[in-house]
């Protein structure tokens, strides 16, 4: 698989993307600095698009991990995987 890569708002971090040749449900727009790049899914049955590209709060702090997670909604990263400690409180804010 090829990849690209997603720039992140947060002063330039990048995470790497898998290029897909499926059709793609969502496109990034990191901030008016950056192209904008797609966000890759794959089909599930039903043709619900799921991405492939995610974000994964495990070790953040609450900060942290609202920070993130405001960067990749910006970059357009929809699936954010987090687990019950303290990092979810910072999801929460952001969903307010």
């Amino acid at each position: 698989l090829a990849t690209s890569t997603v720039t992140l708002a947060n002063g330039g971090v990048a995470l790497p993307a898998l290029a897909s040749p499926a059709p793609v449900a969502s496109t990034a727009t990191a901030n008016r600095n950056t192209r904008t790049t797609p966000i890759p899914t794959w089909r599930l049955a039903g043709g619900v698009e799921f991405p492939t590209l995610g974000l994964n709060t495990a070790g953040l702090t609450a900060d942290e991990a609202e920070r993130a997670f405001r960067n990749a909604l910006s970059a357009g990263i929809s699936h954010v995987e987090f687990h019950p400690g303290v990092e979810r409180d910072g999801l929460a804010r952001v969903l307010q």
